[in-house]
């Protein structure tokens, strides 16, 4: 316990804040998810895995943990396990444009591009015609 509090302390003091709330109430899993959400800006990417993995494991119906562990995924290659966090985060709440935007871009990444395509097309009709989703479409029209 002692050489995890020192090694935090060598992180960030943000992170031994999200720490020392964690171990006065470790059923919070938005304390676990900020704490990652800071790992990753340190990019401790195992550490930040680690502590997605238990804020999902205490509340598995927030879609945005795993919108974002499965963008971490996806920049280590794992592009199935990805694909499936990214799913189960549109399943949750199909109203967030950005996880149809992230679901395309893997979608694209496996060269499924009619997948792609429609999930950039929900992206788009949710947020707006937001010109960064136009801009993903256009490459998968030609």
């Amino acid at each position: 316990m002692r050489l995890i509090v020192l090694l935090l302390v060598r992180l960030s003091p943000l992170t031994v804040f999200f720490s020392s709330a964690i171990l006065s109430d470790g059923s919070m899993a938005a304390l676990y998810f900020q704490r990652a959400l800071i790992l990753l800006d340190l990019k401790h990417f195992d550490m930040a895995m680690k502590n997605l993995d238990i804020a999902i494991q205490l509340d598995p119906t927030n879609a945005e943990y795993y919108c974002t562990r499965g963008r971490i995924l996806s920049n280590f290659r794992d592009i199935d396990g990805a694909l499936r966090d990214l799913e189960q985060a549109v399943a949750l709440d199909p109203t967030v444009s950005r996880y149809f935007h992230w679901r395309g871009r893997l979608y694209r990444e496996k060269e499924e591009m009619e997948k792609a395509l429609d999930d950039f097309e929900k992206a788009v009709a949710l947020s707006g015609d937001d010109i960064d989703f136009v801009r993903l479409r256009v490459p998968l029209l030609f």
